[in-house]
This record gives structure tokens, sequence and C-alpha cells, in this order.
């Protein structure tokens, strides 16, 4: 019953957190953000990507507006927590060829003052949250001379990595790992491809043997390399944000979810 309680609290303290308690802020709104080298249905692609990935309900307006709800609950700021009702709010996405919007339409048990423009600050890490994932998703995937850079000094951070004590977890690099005699390249570059969608990653063919992999989580990003022929493929840290990077040592779920990658990837190969 203690643990029972504890968790309880520790979500309703999250809830709190994510809400805001310190009063209203500024409201939020993201105002024509271009998207170098996105079009308009790459854009509507990401838009609806990232708001299920995220909990938002997601309907297309017309053909340049989207809206968005989100509903979260809402508990007592007491020491044994109590279920009190739902915060939600309601936002209308715009988009062009290269930019989009977001816009709040509504919002309940948020203090929104719309002369003012206040609202509490939860509200707009859940924008925060949203405008992240958008940019990950439509942003190109391209192996540029930036990311070269950084996965050379990824690769040098694992020949003079050193145990660590600080929480974090030694990256999961999948080397050389085997695959089944019978497959042609078309085959094993569908099987990264199909894992890769049901585990929420995007995906780009480089060249033959090479895709570039990209996953967004609300703040957190990573991309990786995957190499393949005919008997062998590879996953390879090449770059990451908000996943406490430090001489290759990482935030534990990255492990978690280059494993669902590698996992995914072997089943459809079976």
């Amino acid at each position: 019953m203690k643990i029972k309680t504890l968790n309880i609290f520790a979500i309703a303290l999250f809830a709190l957190i994510m809400i805001g308690c310190g009063g209203p802020v500024k409201l939020y709104n993201v105002e024509n953000k271009i998207i170098e080298g996105a079009n308009k249905e790459v854009l509507k692609r990401a838009i609806f990507d990232a708001g299920y990935s995220l909990g938002w309900n997601m309907r297309e307006e017309n053909s340049n507006t989207i809206i968005g709800i989100l509903v979260r609950k809402k508990f007592s700021a007491t020491a044994n927590p109590q279920f009190t009702g739902y915060y939600d709010a309601k936002i209308s996405i715009t988009y062009n060829e290269n930019s989009y919007s977001i816009k709040l339409l509504e919002a309940n048990n948020l203090d929104y003052n719309p002369t003012e423009e206040t609202i509490r600050s939860g509200y707009n890490g859940w924008i925060l949250n949203l405008e992240n994932q958008i940019d990950g998703i439509a942003t190109p995937l391209m192996m540029t001379e930036s990311l070269k850079k950084k996965e050379q000094e990824a690769q040098a951070d694992k020949k003079n990595s050193s145990t660590t004590d600080n929480g974090l977890r030694k990256i999961y690099d999948v080397i050389n790992a085997p695959i089944a005699q019978g497959h042609s390249i078309e085959e094993i570059e569908k099987a990264i491809f199909i894992s890769g969608k049901q585990n929420n990653w995007l995906m780009k063919k480089q060249k033959e043997g090479f895709i570039l992999a990209k996953k967004v989580i609300r703040k957190h990003t990573m991309i990786v390399r995957i190499s393949y022929d005919q008997e062998h493929y590879s996953i390879t840290y090449i770059s990451s944000e908000n996943l406490k990077y430090q001489g290759y040592y990482i935030h534990r779920n990255y492990n978690v979810w280059i494993q669902q990658l590698e996992q995914g990837i072997n089943f459809n190969l079976e």
C-alpha cells in the first residue's frame, strides 16, 4: 500500500510539474516555423506523426489546417492525491510548403487568459514538445558534413571511453550481427525499414549498404548508422540530443531503443 501511495504521489507530482505551479506565464505560440528542405506532404505527415506520438488527437480540418486536442488527468496537490478532473487544450496547426504555425484555440483548467495571453506553464511545455517532435520528423535525413564530424568524434570517444558512475550506460552498438543465408539485399533493406516503422524510427537510404536512421521522442533525438550486406548488419551511434551523452556513455533508454530496433530487424529476417 505504501508503494502504491508513493507511485500515485509521484504521478501527481509529475502532473503538477508539467502543468506548472508558479502561476500563469506568457502563452507560447509557434509562428511560421520554417523547415528547410521540407514540403507540404512531409510537414503534414510530420505533424500527424508528432501529435500521435505525444498523445494528441489529430484531425485534418482542411488542406492547410490540422486540429489537435490533448487531454491530461488532474490530481489534487495533497499527501494522498486524488483525481479531480482533466486539463485539456485544443490547437490549430496551419502549414504550407515549408513552414507551420501552432495556435491555441481553447483550454480548460489551464488558467488561460486570452486578453493577457497567459496560461499555465505546462501548456507551453506541451507545445514545445510538439514543436521539437515536428521539427525532428520533418527535417530531411541526410549524412551531412556536420553528422560525419559527430560520428568521428563519437568513434574517438568509444576508443577512449572508461567506466563511469554517473548513472549513464555505455552505448550499445550492434556490430556485424549475422544474417541468415538466402536473403537478397532488397529483402534485408525491407526488413530494416519495416522494423524502423514498427519502432517509430525515420529512415533514409544514403547509398547501397548504408541507411541513416533517426528517432525523436519528445525532446530526445538520436541518429544512428545502419550498415549492411548480405551476411551482416551493424547499428552504430552517430549523435544524440538531450540523452546525456558523455564519452560514449548515454541515458539507458537509448540502449533499449536500439535493442528494440535490433530485435525487429532480426524478426523480419527470420
